[in-house]
């Protein structure tokens, strides 16, 4: 906990003594969002429908993407660079000081500042969503929330799983890139995709929570609310356990800096 507020703190003095650069920050977050609403409106007002998905659901779509990048940009920031603490051998350092090394990496890599900056582009997004017709309920959004942080966490275990494999192959910025380019599958709801392809972008990825389900799952009934979130943290599960996995075969044959 006081590694937890010891970040939390630093990323606030970092946002007072920066404040004109977070500004300009929120300001650009707002023109990329902007650029977004524009681009989806022109196709609505030259396509009918598209498929399972409204001009106010397809808003809300792109609340909960926002959301899922702000806190993989946030949070979970340093998650696919971990294999450069292990080619550096940086990595000895987290391994002598008490407490999981990969708990210590995240935390020093946490920049906060990306969430907040996002908070005035996911609100614009959600006045959208609503006053373009879509429904959502209480407990739906309470629910799609929970889905969308669980989908955001299981990308960070994903690329987590990736800086692991240095441990084996020294540099592996190809994968860091590949996941990277993986969120390309964020950009458009997932019902245009044929159903093998959801599925799959449901159980071996986790992208299908990152916005498409989240928005379908907000006014849904309490049983599909409480499947999906089973089901997002099923995922989640399965990533962790893989990358564990890694982490923990990885130390073994890991000579450090020294070695």
């Amino acid at each position: 906990m006081k590694l937890l507020i010891t970040a939390l703190t630093l990323n606030a003095q970092r946002v007072l003594a920066f404040r004109t650069s977070f500004i300009l920050d929120i300001l650009a977050s707002l023109a990329v969002v902007s650029v977004n609403v524009v681009f989806w409106q022109i196709i609505y007002g030259r396509v009918s429908h598209l498929p399972g998905f409204t001009i106010g659901q397809t808003f809300l779509f792109l609340f909960f993407v926002e959301l899922f990048f702000s806190l993989s940009m946030s949070v979970f920031v340093g998650s696919g660079k971990f294999w450069g603490s292990i080619n550096t051998g940086r990595l000895d350092v987290y391994l002598a000081r008490p407490g999981d090394p990969r708990v210590l990496l995240t935390l020093i890599s946490m920049r906060l500042e990306n969430l907040l900056r996002a908070v005035p582009s996911l609100l614009l997004l959600l006045v959208l969503a609503l006053s373009h017709g879509a429904i959502l309920t209480l407990g739906g959004l309470l629910a799609a929330l929970v889905i969308t942080v669980l989908g955001a966490v299981t990308y960070a275990f994903l690329q987590m799983a990736g800086s692991w494999v240095a441990f084996w192959a020294g540099r592996t910025q190809v994968l860091d890139e590949l996941t990277d380019s993986l969120t390309e599958l964020t950009r458009y709801p997932h019902t245009i995709f044929p159903k093998a392809v959801q599925f799959f972008l449901m159980t071996a990825l986790p992208f299908g929570y990152a916005g498409t389900q989240p928005a379908l799952l907000a006014a849904a009934s309490p049983q599909l609310l409480l499947l999906g979130t089973l089901a997002a943290a099923g995922v989640a599960l399965i990533w962790l356990a893989i990358q564990n996995l890694l982490w923990k075969k990885g130390l073994k044959v890991y000579e450090s800096s020294n070695g």
